[in-house]
C-alpha cells in the first residue's frame, strides 16, 4: 500500500508517534534553554524594581507638579520647597 497525506493523517500510530518527538525534542530544547530565558528575565525584573524611583518627597520650589484634585488632574507650582514628610502644623 503506498503511504500518502491522508493515509498518514487517519493512522493513530502516526500521530501517537508525531506527539512522542514533540514531548522529547520540545523537552531536551526546553530544558537547554530555560536557565538562559530564566537569568534573562530575572535580569530584567531586578533592573526594573531597581530603576523603579519612588514619589519625591520633598517639592522644589519653581517647578510644577501634578496633582489629583476632585477627580482632576492639575498642575501646581510651590513658592517654597514643601516637605510632604512632615505634616504642615
Amino acid at each position: 500500500m503506498q503511504e500518502t497525506f491522508w493515509t498518514l493523517l487517519h493512522d493513530a500510530a502516526h500521530w501517537e508517534f508525531e506527539v512522542f518527538l514533540m514531548v522529547v525534542f520540545d523537552g531536551v530544547v526546553g530544558a537547554l534553554l530555560w536557565p538562559f530565558a530564566k537569568k534573562h528575565w530575572d535580569h530584567h525584573v531586578a533592573r526594573d524594581r531597581k530603576e523603579k524611583a519612588p514619589a519625591p518627597t520633598v517639592l522644589t520650589a519653581g517647578r510644577p507638579y501634578a496633582a489629583f484634585v476632585d477627580g482632576k488632574i492639575v498642575t501646581i507650582f510651590v513658592s517654597e520647597p514643601l516637605d510632604l514628610g512632615k505634616p504642615p502644623y
